[in-house]
């Protein structure tokens, strides 16, 4: 499945893991969502130079697991693609770049 959006936040999880956030729209209303990415995905990711407010697309894999009589599900990443990076902010007096 393909999911789409506006990276909201990155939460590293541990030294393998990281939490990309995706700041979402359905049907006019934001929400967010969680994408995990481990071991060679999240290096391949981070290689990309991916920062909060990238427009990104992504391939994920859903599983879903049983704790006390409910289902949750978990969205885990592969193939993130850059669909268009954020622009950076520029000091025009000092020719400083910000993030």
């Amino acid at each position: 499945m393909q999911q789409s959006g506006t990276i909201y936040e990155i939460v590293e999880v541990d030294k393998d893991t990281i939490k990309i956030i995706l700041n979402k729209r359905s049907f006019g209303k934001p929400y967010l969502s969680a994408v995990t990415y481990w071991g060679f995905w999240k290096n391949k990711a981070l290689e990309q130079g991916i920062r909060p407010k990238d427009k990104i697309k992504t391939n994920v894999n859903v599983k879903s697991k049983e704790y006390n009589g409910k289902w949750y599900d978990s969205q885990v990443g592969r193939e993130l693609y850059i669909v268009s990076k954020a622009p950076y902010k520029f000091d025009a007096t000092t020719g400083e770049l910000f993030e």
